[in-house]
């Protein structure tokens, strides 16, 4: 549809109301002052007509405003970041978010931080793994994961995905580029959540983590995921899967 026409609509109903109303007083204020011998005590239907013009007018530019309102807390709602205090905050709104996913994943798991700090932290990641597991189960959402597969947990927690036909990873050997690097999910190109980065040389404590829902910055992670897709190398990419790389991460990893 094109989008001059609600505009335009718009703006045609707010001009007859207008002129309604005007009408409505130059009658109403002419007949009580004796400008128009139109005596509204005799025409009640007219007095109704006139009432109702005005609470017509009256509820839609009532309905507008509130439109409007609407429209201004949606589009700040869109822009929203939201700092999560700590990892049992970071796992919840993962798992929530993950659930309510409808369309794709994509996610990047490093896997430089080793175990979680408290038994409440380690619920939170066992839940999240529960629930990447369901949501590779639904056949409507891709998800893609790119990974380092750094020790036998995550290798054998992406290869029991494998099995998903919509679970897709890519592979990065990052043994010998000991840098920082930050995790994040983007979850059907609208909101993006921040993870770990401080790994593997400082401790977790004063890690800013976050939800974000501001397009552009959603784009620019998007961006970022796809040039690492791009040139990652693909143990498993639709139903193609490449069984000689495993085997070469396995004898490297001891497993």
């Amino acid at each position: 549809m094109n989008q001059q026409i609600p505009k335009i609509i718009s703006l045609v109903n707010k001009t007859v109301i207008f002129l309604a109303g005007i009408g409505a007083i130059i009658i109403s204020v002419g007949s009580l002052f004796g400008f128009l011998d139109i005596p509204l005590a005799k025409y009640p239907e007219l007095t109704i007509l006139l009432i109702g013009l005005f609470l017509t007018g009256i509820s839609v530019l009532l309905i507008d405003g509130v439109n409007h309102i609407e429209l201004l807390l949606q589009s700040k709602s869109i822009s929203e970041t939201i700092r999560l205090e700590n990892v049992d905050d970071m796992y919840d709104y993962i798992n929530r978010h993950l659930k309510s996913a409808s369309i794709s994943i994509d996610d990047i798991t490093w896997g430089s931080r080793k175990g979680n700090r408290t038994k409440s932290e380690d619920e939170g990641y066992q839940k999240y793994l529960k629930t990447i597991e369901k949501v590779c189960k639904k056949k409507n959402i891709r998800y893609r994961e790119i990974s380092s597969l750094s020790d036998e947990h995550f290798f054998k927690r992406s290869i029991n995905l494998m099995k998903y036909y919509n679970y897709h990873l890519g592979y990065y050997d990052i043994s010998q580029n000991q840098i920082p690097l930050i995790t994040f999910i983007v979850i059907d190109s609208k909101k993006v959540i921040t993870a770990n980065y401080r790994a593997p040389f400082l401790p977790p404590e004063g890690e800013v983590n976050l939800l974000i829902s501001d397009p552009d910055v959603v784009k620019l992670y998007g961006d970022y995921f796809e040039a690492l897709w791009f040139n990652s190398k693909k143990i498993k990419d639709n139903i193609q899967t490449d069984n000689k790389l495993i085997e070469q991460i396995k004898k490297k990893l001891n497993i």
